[in-house]
């Protein structure tokens, strides 16, 4: 008997070309696990609109902090639910949105049992053209193109199936993706700015809620809490995970990836993303 589960995928700074830094997100879990869950996570996040993370303020900030605390990292230490953001260089890998999303499937993947069926869920985004990656996980592309056929390989041999585009606005479970895709990036585009933040603030918040007062630039102080929720997820993380870092690689970073919540900066050069077609 097979294993039903569901992978949420939302990207950031992708179309932004100011940011020299994108990322791409997966949530995943079983099905059995996100439905049981649901009346959990919307009691939660019960504000109306959408929850994301370039909206950040300070109630939506201690709303996903409660989340973290009451279901996110619960869920990671029982081993139902994975939170992995692969991170990469705009400068080193322009246009490079597609192979980024194999690799991260792929790293997903590999984490779990093989006798696994997918629903592949990926944010809807106006500007962006998800015809090749809904073509690709439902291996229904005949096509001479050496990367999509590494995806339509990885989808046969990992039994994915297309799920649909997820409008955010209607999907808490996308928004949830969205605000750690946005936190990854944000991690590596505004490191410096975090460093001045954490200088000027007395006490670092964490799951406590402790506030903490603050005499920073303006963006430090426009970008608070955005700030707030980075350092506590990064204090949570090196908690559970010795080899997680924020400081080695000026973002967040898990050297050990075995822990569900991952941060993966890329650094391969392209003889790997070259492999990766084979």
């Amino acid at each position: 008997m097979t294993n039903k589960h569901f992978i949420f995928t939302d990207e950031s700074c992708v179309n932004n070309p100011e940011k020299q830094y994108s990322s791409v997100c997966a949530m995943s879990g079983s099905v059995q696990f996100f439905k049981s869950h649901q009346k959990q996570i919307e009691s939660i996040l019960n504000k109306p609109g959408e929850y994301k993370f370039q909206k950040l303020n300070k109630d939506t900030k201690n709303d996903i902090l409660t989340l973290c605390n009451d279901f996110i990292f619960p869920a990671i230490a029982a081993g139902d639910l994975r939170i992995d953001a692969l991170i990469w260089s705009n400068h080193a890998y322009p246009k490079k949105q597609e192979i980024m999303h194999y690799h991260l499937l792929l790293a997903v993947l590999r984490k779990h049992s093989p006798d696994t069926d997918w629903l592949y869920y990926p944010d809807h985004d106006r500007g962006k053209d998800y015809a090749e990656i809904t073509d690709i996980v439902n291996a229904a592309v005949n096509s001479k193109n050496t990367y999509m056929q590494s995806l339509i390989k990885l989808a046969t041999e990992y039994n994915i199936r297309y799920g649909g585009e997820l409008d955010s606005k209607h999907s808490r479970l996308i928004q949830i993706t969205d605000i750690f895709a946005g936190l990854a990036a944000f991690s590596y585009n505004s490191y410096g700015d975090y460093t001045d933040w954490k200088k000027n603030t007395t006490g670092a918040l964490s799951f406590d809620f402790a506030q903490s007062d603050i005499e920073n630039n303006k963006t430090a102080i426009n970008h608070h809490p955005k700030f707030q929720l980075l350092d506590a997820i990064n204090a949570e993380c090196k908690k559970h995970n010795p080899k997680h870092s924020i400081n080695t690689r000026h973002g967040l970073h898990s050297f050990d990836p075995s822990y569900g919540m991952n941060f993966w900066l890329w650094g391969n050069d392209r003889s790997v993303l070259k492999r990766a077609q084979q």
